[in-house]
This record gives C-alpha cells, sequence and structure tokens, in this order.
C-alpha cells in the first residue's frame, strides 16, 4: 500500500505529501507537508498550525516547557511540541494514521514563509520513492506478512 505524492508547485516542484493533521477535541485540517529526509522533526507552519491546533495563538513561547529550537535552511526556529495525528490516505486501504509528537513552529515574520515539513520521524515508518523522471512520489507501507 502506498501514499502518492506529487510535485507541488508552492514549493518550487519540490516532492510533498498531502495529509490531515488533527489534535485532540479539534477537526482535521487538510495539510501539504515538503518532503525533507534533512528533517529529524515533522514541523507545521505557524498558518498550518493556527488552521490546526485550537489555542495556537494563546501558546506561551517565553515560558512552555516543551519549546525546542532546531537550525535549518530558513534559520532558526522555535517550536512547541504537541502530540497529533497526521491521516494519510491509501487509494487501496483507506486511512494511514501516524500518531506522534508534531511541531509547531513560533509565528514570526520569517516562519510564515516556511513550508510545513514532513521529517523522518515520520518517513522512517515507509518506503520513500521519488522520480522526477517518471514523475512518481511514493510512500510505501509494508504490510505484515499473512499468519505472522
Amino acid at each position: 500500500m502506498s501514499i502518492a505524492g506529487e510535485f507541488h508547485a508552492e514549493f518550487g516542484s519540490a516532492p510533498a505529501v498531502r495529509g490531515r493533521v488533527s489534535f485532540a477535541g479539534a477537526p482535521a485540517r487538510r495539510v501539504w507537508f515538503l518532503i525533507d529526509t534533512g528533517a529529524a522533526r515533522t514541523t507545521l507552519n505557524p498558518s498550518d498550525a493556527e488552521d490546526a491546533f485550537p489555542g495556537y495563538a494563546d501558546l506561551d513561547w517565553a515560558r512552555d516547557h516543551r519549546l525546542t529550537s532546531a537550525r535549518g535552511v530558513g534559520g532558526i526556529c522555535r517550536m512547541i511540541t504537541r502530540t497529533g495525528t497526521i491521516r494519510f490516505f491509501d487509494d487501496h486501504v483507506g486511512p494511514i494514521h501516524w500518531d506522534g509528537p508534531l511541531e509547531l513552529i513560533e509565528p514570526t515574520a520569517d516562519s510564515r514563509a516556511l513550508p510545513s515539513l514532513l521529517g523522518r520521524d515520520v518517513l522512517d515508518n515507509f518506503r520513500l520513492t521519488v522520480s522526477k523522471r517518471e514523475s512518481l512520489i511514493s510512500l510505501e507501507v509494508q504490510l505484515p506478512e499473512p499468519g505472522v
């Protein structure tokens, strides 16, 4: 079973995949994730975080004990970790869920331009295939062997 992605124009034709992100007690929101094998963690940019996480505007960026930071191409970002669910859809078997920590990026003038990233914490659960020549982006999950 596999999840299809696309070379997304908004990300300069970089590989991306769409998922639905939800947090406890909130409806799921559609998010396009840039596939980033260099990112250790999956992050939500401020726009996507505002849509998906209730209370995002009220987060205490100065005192929250779950505050971390990361350096990447976009510079240094401060993030707060919250547990959420990403639901991907496979044409053959239906939804595939991933539950775990998601990093919510602090809203700043610079961070608003960053994409949400699908990092190795999620990608390590799949076999990733990217072929620009074949217009193919696929996240594949191995099904357990029958009787195992």
